[in-house]
């Protein structure tokens, strides 16, 4: 690991330094100016300041590194976080559907009869598109590998609109929340209710429910 190896140049470089300011005369004896003993003494400032130089660059590269590793391991902690990885797979799934559309042809209805048609790809464009779409499955398959993991390991929950119901109870982050409606990619929830009784709702995608109890079920945290 380079920060490792950084560390252990850093270390070496600290070590070299202590040789070099055992080898000067104790107590910062000047230079005998004349004395047989000058040049020695003199190189021996040289080698001891050259070694100080070092020591002190070995250091600092020595706390880059680190700092990059950490940064480094934080960006991937983020970049596979049960919800950042349940995200990027919704996307990918709608990056081809609409590669899908564009190989395959498609009409949209815009109402008061007007009917947009889209004929399927042909050519040197249907190469780019099949290639797009190859890229773009197994991306799909990598995250979606992660994902499966994340759920047998127990980091990320399995949460849908065929497992959480409109009645019931979540809970997002350190907080329950009844469940007004169901949707597609994300649940409404009551957060709060107004004194009209209105209730006031926020959306959340599935992934960051952490429990889910039916509406038969209590609702007090575990």
């Amino acid at each position: 690991m380079k920060a490792a190896r950084k560390e252990a140049d850093a270390e070496t470089a600290n070590q070299r330094i202590r040789s070099t300011l055992d080898a000067l005369p104790p107590g910062g004896e000047p230079v005998k100016i004349g004395h047989h003993c000058e040049g020695r003494h003199r190189r021996a400032i040289a080698r001891a300041e050259t070694a100080m130089g070092a020591s002190v660059a070995a250091d600092q590269q020595a706390r880059d590194v680190a700092a990059r590793a950490t940064t480094a391991a934080q960006t991937l902690a983020t970049r596979h976080g049960p919800l950042a990885v349940a995200s990027k797979i919704e996307r990918i799934k709608d990056d081809l559907r609409a590669l899908e559309r564009k190989i395959n042809g498609s009409s949209h209805n815009f109402g008061g009869g007007y009917i947009e048609t889209r004929p399927p790809a042909t050519g040197g464009h249907l190469a780019r598109l099949e290639t797009l779409y190859a890229e773009a499955a197994d991306q799909l398959t990598y995250w979606q590998n992660i994902r499966a993991e994340q759920l047998a390991t127990g980091q990320a929950t399995d949460y849908s609109p065929e497992t959480v119901t409109k009645g019931g109870h979540v809970r997002v982050g350190h907080s329950w929340y009844e469940v007004a409606r169901v949707n597609k990619k994300t649940v409404s929830l009551i957060v709060d209710r107004f004194s009209s009784g209105k209730a006031h709702t926020l959306t959340y995608p599935y992934a960051k429910i952490s429990y889910y109890r039916a509406p038969t079920e209590t609702t007090e945290t575990k």
